[in-house]
Order: structure tokens, then C-alpha cells, then sequence
């Protein structure tokens, strides 16, 4: 890849990248339905949110706008997160996954 595009994929241009619901439907078979799921980057309409609750799921959407994933503290419960986070923040997503979860499971799309 060439050093220009790079640099342009650095500069956070796509952050704002949504995941689509055929990428979301496969992971429904491993998710029990009793859980409360964790969307930590959504505004409450992205495509993870809509595609669980029409499987029949409990979901809590936050956004960095109400809630910021990377220094708030959750103050809910919750089973698993499922999320697609920011690219050019996904090392401090990770990082404070293995913070707050330990034992839980965490799919990122």
C-alpha cells in the first residue's frame, strides 16, 4: 500500500465505519439469549443493536457522547460486550477490555 493512503488511514477517516447485519448474524448461534449484551459505541440505532434486539436479545448502547467506554466506569451490569470500535482507537479498546471483563467474552466486529 502506498505511503499517502497509509498516512490517510492513520488520520482516523474511518472511524466511522458501521458494521453491516450479515456480519453481525453469524454470531448469533454463539450468544445465549438470557444475556445482557454491551454495544460500548453505539448511539442506540447501529446495526449490532437492531439485529440483537429483532434476535430477541437485552441490549445496553453507549456512546461517547453519553459514556465513554475508555475512562467512564459502567455502573450495569451486563454478560458480554459486542461492539465495533473506533479503528484508530482499538488498542485502548482492547486494553480496557481486558480491564473491566477478565473473565467474560467480548466479540469485536
Amino acid at each position: 500500500m502506498k505511503k499517502p493512503m497509509i498516512e490517510y488511514i492513520k488520520n482516523g477517516a474511518y472511524d466511522e465505519l458501521y458494521t453491516p447485519k450479515y456480519a453481525i448474524e453469524p454470531l448469533l448461534k454463539y450468544l445465549p439469549k438470557n444475556i445482557k449484551i454491551w454495544e460500548c459505541t453505539d448511539f442506540g440505532k447501529s446495526n449490532i443493536t437492531k439485529v440483537l434486539k429483532e434476535n430477541g436479545y437485552q441490549v445496553i448502547s453507549t456512546h461517547k457522547k453519553e459514556f465513554d467506554f475508555l475512562t467512564d466506569k459502567a455502573n450495569f451490569d451486563f454478560d458480554i460486550i459486542v461492539t465495533n470500535p473506533p479503528y484508530s482507537l482499538k488498542d485502548e479498546f482492547i486494553k480496557n477490555v481486558m480491564n473491566i471483563i477478565n473473565h467474560l467474552p467480548c466479540y469485536y466486529l
